[in-house]
């Protein structure tokens, strides 16, 4: 596994790029406008680093991940950003708790407490991001299988083109 990401790290985006691609969407409607201040949050509360990958719209299993993030541990975080269809987002982001190691949902309005309570259940993470980033509830470590945490890297690795 440890070759994997040595091998393919210079495919990925770094962070740096992603955060680049990200800033041009803040003026556009709709969730990618999200990503650009959610990236700048995990950089200031050193959750990535300059060591860290990321990559949009992962297609995975049939879907798409808006946002995987590889750390320097190797470690898969991935976030669904949903400015509305909450319910949606927590479906998508319960899919990812099995091949990532962190799963978050990003909404761009403040949840139900029904939906923190789940998120909770779930081990999943919740930022709302509106203007500001706020950490609701913060996700449960999974450990996912090798064979999967592989491919999926594999996944985001393997687009680098659609990805800067």
């Amino acid at each position: 596994m440890n070759s994997l990401r040595t091998s393919h790290a210079d495919l990925l985006p770094s962070v740096t790029e992603a955060l680049e691609l990200a800033e041009c969407w803040e003026q556009m409607p709709g969730e990618r406008r999200m990503a650009a201040g959610l990236l700048r949050w995990l950089l200031r509360a050193r959750w990535i680093g300059s060591g860290s990958r990321a990559a949009f719209e992962v297609p995975w299993r049939g879907r798409r991940i808006d946002l995987v993030v590889v750390n320097s541990k190797g470690w898969i975080s991935a976030f669904e950003l949903k400015m509305g269809g909450t319910r949606r987002a927590f479906e998508q982001a319960i899919y990812n708790s099995v091949s990532a190691h962190r799963s978050f949902v990003v909404s761009g309005g403040y949840p139900t407490q029904e939906y923190r309570a789940l998120a909770r259940s779930q081990g999943l993470g919740l930022f709302v991001v509106n203007g500001t980033v706020r950490l609701l509830e913060r996700p449960v470590f999974h450990r996912p299988s090798p064979v999967v945490v592989r491919s999926l890297r594999d996944q985001a690795f393997l687009r680098r083109g659609n990805n800067v």
